[in-house]
């Protein structure tokens, strides 16, 4: 393990006010979870349509709530659902990306990227699977896996939802790959040595 002042030196390194770095960039941690929510919410549909196909057709009588309508739901797979439905509503609505990468000068240094997604001249796609100098300011340092980690839902909307409920989704998400469906990888902590950096810009 490093001394303290090892790692204060190896902190000040990345720790000045602004940093010019190339970086490769290799995923966009939203856009991610979105595809796996979205999968996921209509596998679930689709599930329901073959469990009760009579329920798509049914039209419930005004003023009436039928029990597939009603907001307190007693099914736990209903329930599941729902949430997961929130989850995706909710992700939808953030304009927060976190876009991680790797240092091309020093690989084994892991960088997320938080911007918004308004600053993205064309789509944000085209930002994965090339090499940018980034120019922006250093927000976080991990100097190594034992100094903790930067949280990947910090400024998305599921900051909000506690830890349990996270973990239902996650385990839902495990659920569905060991049942051979091919979700991407979602990844929600990116551990030391790492940087986070919030750009002021960026060049090819």
């Amino acid at each position: 393990m490093k001394s303290q002042s090892e790692q204060k030196e190896s902190q000040s390194k990345w720790s000045a006010a602004d940093l010019c770095l190339p970086i490769y960039l290799d995923q966009l941690i939203v856009f991610d979870m979105l595809a796996v929510l979205e999968r996921i919410v209509k596998l679930m549909e689709l599930a329901k349509v073959f469990q009760n196909p009579s329920t798509t057709q049914a039209v419930p009588k005004r003023g009436k709530i039928s029990n597939n309508q009603h907001p307190s739901i007693a099914n736990p797979q209903e329930e599941m659902y729902q949430q997961l439905r929130n989850f995706h509503e909710q992700m939808t609505k953030s304009d927060s990306i976190e876009v991680k990468g790797k240092s091309v000068i020093s690989p084994e240094i892991s960088v997320v990227i938080s911007m918004n997604r308004n600053s993205f001249v064309k789509n944000e796609s085209e930002f994965i699977g090339n090499i940018f100098t980034i120019f922006g300011k250093v927000a976080n340092v991990i100097t190594s896996n034992e100094n903790g980690s930067i949280n990947l839902l910090s400024r998305t909307p599921l900051a909000g939802f506690n830890n349990s409920e996270i973990q239902k989704m996650f385990n839902r998400f495990d659920e569905a790959k060991e049942k051979g469906i091919d979700l991407p990888e979602v990844i929600t902590e990116v551990e030391g040595p790492a940087l986070q950096i919030i750009p002021i810009a960026a060049f090819l």
